[in-house]
């Protein structure tokens, strides 16, 4: 059996690091290695991470996780140069000890620049339901990619990346200190974050970086929706060593964030040159202070879906521009069930928007019942200057009852010069497609070639006052004739098709169409009958766990591409796929095994050459990547729940409980959740805790109270606390 272990071992070691340029020794940790007999081989291999990684510390060498947990009690420090990488979740860095805030697991600070040319891939870090603070805290070093990681359950934050100094200063838009150094060559790709950041006085992030030149973050899910409201922080935080991110590319990703705190799935500080793209975000990508500094812009973000995909209580934003930002483009988006689309809030120091760009965008059930508006400039000191705003070709949509009062709110401003707001579509706005009380202010305001449909007060516009050099003209009250409700593109005979100005500078739709000269008015070049199949959503239903079925926005016709042209992960690994068919107008895919509760999964999709998934109308759909899959597998119960039963109940703030029978050795986790399923309380068993008290602090309430067994509850009953 020994044999057996180390003969899988040595083949996982040889697949990871075939995709790896290594040039020097490799060294392992084991479970049933020695720290202090252990030389690092694979016949004898040490037992902890923080003593391999003070023992190994040539450029070039690699240290080995073998599966098991790893519960440290020192940060471990990781020589410069070394690599670090295991055997994907079954390889787990913990520690139940390093709790205090900015106490990492592991340790990559230099104390100079320099190049690190190392890698930290195929690991589990685990902060032990919260009891860890941090996993990684990286500093002055170039070139680190960090891939196909896990990371769950961090007190503080899960990595902490910067470069060399910076500071937003006294005052951070005149005179902020910019690092010293910027780190180059960081790639953050392919991992899995999950509730690894704390809001308590401000939000941390889970991936928190500042400082760095041309860094990629790409292909991860980022989530944080774990805490009760209010503890929550943020995803993606650009504000390590006050932020400074030159050249950044952040594309691909899941991002999710719950609405409390802002709702800022990314939160950043002085960026130049970045460029958002691809990215399913649930929450706001808000952003402070951006400027070009040499780049061809200071913020491009283009092709994402924004927002919550159905409408939910919280109240999400899409894009959030605070304090001055100049030469931003918004490109191609679908800011979906956003309270506000794009939501200014400009202010002191030197508040401004300038060369703003916002074109080809559909904003779907704008305000989400909660009556904003699909773009707003919020501010009412009156103190902030717009600059060349141009609005172009986008959709907006708010549903006709209880929907957005605004389409574009425009207030507070000292001056606003250069507006152009053309050939847009909007509909259903309950007060006014377009709001501003500060008319008198505008100095060149154009608003042309609109369709204005369904709005209140005869779709006028409402400015407080008369703008110099105003424009209104070409826009008409018509039905743009939309192939559904929340399919925008346009049917056969719209007032739209050809309709719009000729607009230098737009060159492709959401659908990657070419723009046609004259446009069509809205966001779609294409009608309805040559639609691009968009994809939904997928899901893997609790009845038949074998199964993904994934929904696009029309139904697709019986073509289904080879299985080798979609890819599946559950927790970050591939799932083989055994087959795959369209039933319904849906995208059926059989997976070789089942999904658990609680798996992660995502799905790939690359169009082939030959029988494409397509409509019905034979128009391909597009490729898609690492996806997330929504997994309804709800936990397991045994057969035989065990009795259990909790003294006293009512609880004040400590209890003791037992079960009918000594707790199996296979039983992990006491869970205690709310009502409506938040997990409010978990904590590891131990057979000692039928002796010991449980201290909990629970608001008053009604709560259930659950044993679990790796994916199963077997103990469950009603706990009341009483303040």
């Amino acid at each position: 059996m020994i044999k057996l272990l180390i003969s899988r071992t040595i083949i996982i070691v040889i697949f990871i690091l075939s995709c790896m340029e290594v040039s020097g020794k490799i060294y392992y940790i084991s479970q049933a290695g020695n720290d202090l007999t252990g030389d690092g081989s694979n016949s004898s291999p040490w037992k902890s991470l923080s003593v391999a990684c003070r023992m190994v510390n040539k450029p070039g060498d690699t240290i080995f996780v073998t599966a098991g947990v790893y519960n440290e009690t020192v940060t471990s420090r990781l020589g410069i140069g070394v690599s670090l990488t295991g055997e994907g979740n079954n390889s787990v860095i913990t520690s139940t000890t390093l709790t205090a805030e900015w106490t990492p697991l592991l340790d990559l600070r230099s104390a100079l620049l320099v190049d690190g040319f190392q890698t930290i891939s195929y690991l589990k870090f685990d902060g032990n339901l919260l009891k860890a603070a941090q996993a990684l805290w990286i500093a002055k070093r170039k070139n680190v990619e960090i891939h196909h990681c896990t990371f769950i359950d961090f007190h503080y934050v899960a990595i902490l990346w910067v470069g060399d100094g910076g500071d937003s200063g006294s005052d951070p838009y005149d005179n902020p200190i910019f690092p010293t150094n910027y780190v180059t060559g960081s790639k953050f790709y392919n991992n899995l974050v999950t509730n690894c950041s704390l809001y308590d006085s401000y939000g941390r992030g889970a991936l928190y970086i500042g400082g760095h030149e041309g860094m990629q973050i790409y292909g991860n899910t980022i989530t944080q929706e774990g805490r009760v409201s209010g503890s929550n922080g943020y995803p993606v935080k650009i504000a390590g060593n006050g932020g400074f991110m030159k050249g950044l590319k952040i594309y691909n990703n899941t991002i999710k964030k719950t609405g409390d705190n802002w709702g800022f799935a990314i939160e950043s500080f002085f960026m130049y040159g970045t460029e958002i793209y691809g990215n399913n975000i649930t929450g706001a990508i808000d952003v402070n202070y951006i400027e070009k500094r040499g780049y061809d812009y200071g913020l491009f973000i283009h092709d994402n879906n924004l927002g919550p995909e159905t409408a939910v209580s919280y109240e999400y934003s899409g894009i959030i521009l605070e304090f001055g930002v100049e030469d931003v483009i918004i490109d191609r988006n679908h800011f979906r069930n956003c309270a506000v689309g794009i939501f200014h809030t400009m202010r002191y120091p030197k508040p401004w928007v300038l060369r703003e760009k916002i074109r080809y965008n559909r904003f779907s059930n704008t305000g989400n019942g909660s009556y904003h508006s699909a773009i707003r400039f919020g501010e009412t000191s009156n103190d902030f200057d717009i600059n060349d705003l141009e609005i172009d070709n986008n959709v907006f949509h708010t549903e006709p009852k209880g929907g957005a009062y605004f389409g574009l709110h425009i207030r507070g401003f000292r001056t606003a010069s250069n507006i152009k707001i053309r050939n847009n579509i909007f509909i259903n706005f309950s007060y006014y497609w377009f709001e501003s009380n500060r008319g008198n202010f505008f100095d060149g305001l154009n608003v042309q070639n609109n369709i204005l449909y369904n709005n209140a007060n005869s779709n006028n516009i409402s400015l407080s006052g008369s703008p110099k050099n105003y424009t209104n003209s070409g826009n008409v009250n018509t039905n743009p004739d939309f192939s559904s409700e929340l399919n925008f593109h346009l049917k056969p005979g719209s007032k739209a098709i050809g309709a719009g100005l000729n607009i230098p500078g737009l060159l492709f739709d959401p659908d990657g169409v070419p723009i046609s000269n004259p446009p069509n008015i809205g966001c779609y070049e294409t009608i309805a009958d040559h639609a691009v199949p968009v994809y939904k959503s997928s899901v893997i239903d609790n009845s038949n766990p074998q199964v993904i079925t994934v929904t696009f926005d029309q139904p697709l016709m019986n073509i289904i591409p080879d299985k080798n042209f979609f890819e599946v992960n559950v927790n970050l690994q591939n799932r083989a796929i055994t087959s795959t068919k369209v039933i319904g107008g849906k995208v059926q895919i059989t997976l070789n095994d089942t999904v658990s509760y609680g798996d992660h999964v995502t799905i790939s999709y690359t169009i082939p050459d030959t029988n494409p998934l397509q409509s019905v109308n034979n128009v391909p759909a597009l490729s898609f990547n690492n996806l997330s899959v929504l997994n309804n597998v709800k936990l397991k119960r045994i057969t035989k729940d065990l009795s259990m039963i909790i003294y006293s109940n009512p609880v004040k703030d400590s209890f003791t409980f037992k079960i009918d029978e000594e707790i199996p050795e296979t039983i992990s986790v006491l869970r205690i959740s709310s009502q409506n399923g938040t997990v409010v309380f978990e904590k590891s068993l131990s057979t000692d805790m039928l002796r010991n008290k449980i201290s909990v602090n629970l608001q008053s309430g009604l709560y259930i109270a659950q044993l679990l067994s790796q994916d199963r509850i077997v103990g469950i009953c009603k706990l009341v606390v009483i303040k």
